[in-house]
């Protein structure tokens, strides 16, 4: 059995309750090593990010979840970049759908910032809000 929260990065996993020796060793393809063994000091470490709370409830067969999500990843710029900041936005996942069922979800008006310094603010938002309809 594989827990796919180890996959591919133990060779062995031990639970309290139950013993599971799942002794794997993935091998990835080589092309990837540089990528795949790159620490903090070798990649753009954002200086904030901005999470928001999200609900797949957009459609009749929406599942319903409900969680945080990611929203955006800056890193502070000299050079003037084309976002809200002028910051350098990061590559992220940061797309809106449900994790469970995959359908588009509704960011909601919460909406969090965090900074480098581990200290959170609420934001305001930087573009027009369409109102909300149900049906």
């Amino acid at each position: 059995m594989v827990l796919p929260f180890l996959y591919g990065f133990v060779r062995e996993a031990r639970l309290i309750q139950q013993l599971i020796d799942i002794g794997v060793l993935v091998s990835f393809p080589e092309k990837f090593k540089k990528q795949l063994e790159q620490g903090l000091a070798d990649v753009l470490a954002p200086d904030y990010l901005f999470l928001v709370y999200s609900v797949c409830g957009t459609e009749e067969e929406s599942c319903g979840w409900e969680g945080w999500m990611l929203e955006s990843v800056f890193k502070k710029s000299t050079e003037n970049h084309l976002t809200s900041t002028g910051d350098q936005s990061l590559t992220a996942t940061d797309e809106q759908k449900c994790p469970r069922c995959g359908k588009t979800t509704f960011r909601t008006d919460a909406i969090l910032r965090f900074d480098k310094s581990n200290k959170s603010s609420i934001v305001g938002f930087d573009y027009e809000v369409a109102p909300v309809d149900y049906t």
